[in-house]
């Protein structure tokens, strides 16, 4: 569900980033990313890319084997995706309500 909150992030730093001068919006823009990333550390979710760095480090180290780390990152892939994909088509479904 890492998806999700890194969605929700971008949801809020276009909706900040439009209402901006042109000269800070990059600023803020940049900035409020952070807060899409603390929601995923809060949470407690896993993002795909931080699983392939921690999994990849367990297969060098010999902790993990091959076999394992293939088994966990499609689950982890498929995850965000599906956070993702809930938070796209509840956004849609919000703009086309709300602009009627």
């Amino acid at each position: 569900m890492a998806g999700a909150y890194v969605g929700l992030g971008i949801i809020l730093i276009f909706t900040l980033g439009n209402l901006l001068d042109p000269s800070v919006r990059p600023l803020v823009m940049g900035a409020t990313f952070g807060i899409a990333l603390t929601l995923v550390i809060i949470a407690g979710s896993e993002l795909f890319t931080g699983h392939t760095m921690f999994l990849t480090f367990g297969v060098k180290a010999g902790s993990i084997s091959h076999g394992q780390m293939w088994a966990i990152l499609p689950q982890t892939w498929l995850g965000n995706l599906v956070g993702s994909v809930f938070v796209a088509m509840l956004y849609s479904w919000v703009a086309v309500a709300c602009c009627r």
